[in-house]
């Protein structure tokens, strides 16, 4: 059985696995987060069936899951260990969102799922941005910095021919994982303060993408509405989104074409230096 360990967010865990194929997984989506052998604050064991293939996830002796899809095996973990992380983490505050930092400076992709977040954060890797997160946008409410959370790039379609994925990119049954180290650009920084956010809206029936300013209030209301963690903090979270929107400039952005949209925001980030 193979032992894989990885620190996420300052918390050590163990990921047991006697399947290569899915221990390889394991390794694409949290490989830049490995370290050596240590004491694990969480362990998790992986299993298949070798009569029905089914896929069981054990968090210590609880069965958090039993699965046929690789793409739901690598969810499955993932979503556990991000809520136990939470919880040994009250410190910061969760959102789902992708991050990147440009000249030192976090920027927040948020959407719902299947809003366009990852393909954007993907096209704008080509455009000089550097990969902090995605899905998970982690934030130190006590220096408002954006903290690095580098797994892999994970997309449900593939994007444009003119942004191909790499080589190296892995592929489970619903979805592709570009691995940290084959991303174009990836941040050197572990933290970095939030400059902006993003709201973003995939609209393919539109010819051309569009960026408005939004105010506070809106903000704060979009990101309540897509935090992970409210209860972990002062006021249900209310206070603390407060806080996060009054910190960032703040944009409503609707997606269409992927390098139109890359270049109008790469354009208008670069207007507010």
């Amino acid at each position: 059985m193979l032992d894989q360990f990885y620190c996420i967010l300052g918390v050590n865990i163990l990921v047991r696995c006697e399947v290569p194929e899915l221990a390889d997984l394991v390794a694409i989506h949290w490989g830049h987060l490995a370290t050596g052998p240590t004491s694990p604050d969480l362990s998790y064991s992986v299993e298949r069936s070798q009569d029905s293939s089914e896929i069981a996830i054990h968090r210590d002796s609880l069965r958090l899951a039993c699965t046929y899809s690789t793409a739901d095996f690598l969810y499955a973990l993932e979503s556990d260990s991000t809520v136990q992380v939470q919880l040994l983490r009250r410190n910061f505050y969760f959102l789902h969102a992708a991050t990147a930092e440009v000249n030192g400076e976090a920027h927040l992709l948020v959407a719902q799922s299947g809003g366009g977040k990852s393909t954007t954060l993907w096209g704008l890797l080509h455009h000089g941005w550097r990969y902090m997160s995605d899905e998970l946008a982690v934030i130190d409410l006590d220096v408002m910095q954006v903290v690095a959370y580098p797994r892999a790039l994970c997309l449900k379609n593939l994007p444009p021919i003119s942004y191909p994925l790499p080589a190296e990119a892995a592929q489970t049954d619903a979805t592709y994982l570009v691995a940290a180290k084959h991303l174009p650009l990836v941040s050197q920084l572990e933290s970095c303060l939030l400059r902006s956010i993003y709201f973003v809206q995939y609209c393919p029936q539109a010819t051309t993408p569009s960026i408005n300013s939004i105010g506070a209030a809106e903000a704060t209301a979009r990101l309540y509405a897509n935090s992970l963690n409210q209860l972990s903090h002062a006021g249900a979270g209310l206070d603390a989104a407060i806080r996060i929107a009054n910190s960032a400039k703040n944009f409503r952005v609707e997606t269409c074409e992927l390098g139109a949209t890359c270049r109008m925001i790469e354009t208008h980030l670069r207007k507010q230096d």
